[in-house]
């Protein structure tokens, strides 16, 4: 299968307006980077999947950049996990080991997590900007190995999906 960590867009600060931080939304300026990034991931989820699912914090701002690339990908039903915003990845990997190999798994989360999980899942250390995303192979037979296939900033996918 595969996997594709996301990080969300650009959010607000924290400050008076916002009253948590589950209730950071993306700005206005984090929003058109995703929209422009979304085409982009459509061109690194693997031929030949029989699906592509999302799964996103519930955290507003991740749920926003999850709906944009939902979109982007033709209306795909987002699940939400409370265990990509605590950082659970142990749990992550035991839901994603019931998924078949056929399967491109986008997961919508936040750092400094993805980059934990990155070097946990393939030993690599990766940052992820806002709106990074990165892919790996994982075998269904060992759910908790993976191999780097991609790694690429928001402005890439933005230049992908423009095809420069």
């Amino acid at each position: 299968m595969e996997v594709i960590f996301m990080r969300h867009g650009k959010a607000e600060e924290p400050g008076d307006l916002v009253l948590s931080d589950a209730e950071r939304a993306l700005t206005g300026e984090g929003r058109k980077k995703v929209e422009n990034a979304a085409p982009g991931i459509a061109q690194f989820i693997r031929c030949g999947s029989s699906a592509v699912m999302i799964w996103s914090s519930p955290l507003l701002r991740a749920k926003q950049t999850a709906e944009i690339v939902a979109s982007n990908l033709g209306k795909i039903k987002i699940q939400h996990y409370e265990a990509i915003a605590a950082g659970d990845l142990d749990m992550l990997i035991k839901e994603w080991g019931r998924l078949g190999d056929d399967v491109t798994l986008i997961i919508v989360g936040h750092e400094p997590y993805l980059s934990h999980w990155a070097e946990k899942l393939a030993g690599v250390r990766l940052v992820f900007k806002k709106g990074a995303c990165a892919g790996f192979d994982v075998a269904v037979t060992n759910p908790a190995e993976g191999r780097l296939k991609w790694y690429a900033t928001a402005s890439i996918l933005a230049r992908l999906a423009k095809g420069k």
